[in-house]
């Protein structure tokens, strides 16, 4: 299984971000070889649409778990109109987030945690 991080740094020693659209990177991790990939958030800097914009990046690559601390509507909607599960974590290390996707620990999201513009205010 694909997992995408939204994430705070490169690789499985960084944090989870608190923030979907607006991380600094995203961090795929493949549950069946154990490998991650880090890439910076195309999306980050954009003056509106991050969501949207970041959201579709994730269903390109195929993810079908996302971990974040928080998701905005518009992020929430494509997500999970393309059948990625969503699930909220804690400021935990991206290798401690999936451990604990694996082990059942982690919140299922059924809709948005956060309002819109959410990260643009300088809340992370």
């Amino acid at each position: 299984m694909l997992v995408a991080l939204a994430s705070t740094g490169e690789g499985a020693g960084a944090r989870v971000s608190q923030v979907f659209a607006r991380c600094p990177f995203y961090v795929f991790h493949d549950t069946g070889t154990g490998e991650y990939e880090s890439m910076p958030n195309p999306a980050l800097e954009q003056p509106g649409g991050a969501g949207v914009r970041a959201a579709e990046l994730i269903c390109n690559r195929g993810a079908e778990a996302v971990i974040a601390g928080n998701f905005g509507p518009k992020a929430f909607s494509v997500l999970l109109g393309a059948g990625a599960r969503c699930f909220r974590s804690g400021e935990l290390t991206l290798a401690e987030a999936v451990e604990a996707l694996s082990g059942g620990k982690l919140e299922e999201l059924s809709s948005a945690s956060t309002d819109a513009h959410y990260g643009t205010t300088g809340a992370s």
